[in-house]
């Protein structure tokens, strides 16, 4: 299968482009804190998927309407 980046170039770009912004790099922050925080835990059911899932919608919220205006 080939790669996500291979496939679609542009939703690539401008995924890094997104997680630049402000409101994505906060959020990206907020990630990579809390997985410092669960990495220091031995509790095998705690896991960051909110902060994750956060971070992933404020870049799709970013991305779509520039994707569909660059495939139009």
């Amino acid at each position: 299968m080939a790669e996500p980046e291979k496939i679609c170039p542009i939703k690539t770009a401008l995924e890094e482009e997104c997680g630049k912004q402000p409101r994505a790099a906060s959020l990206w922050k907020q990630y990579e804190a809390c997985s410092a925080r669960i990495a220091k835990l031995n509790d095998d059911e705690a896991n960051c998927a909110p902060q994750f899932m956060d971070y992933w919608h404020e870049v799709d919220k970013c991305v779509a309407p520039k994707l569909f205006q660059k495939l139009i």
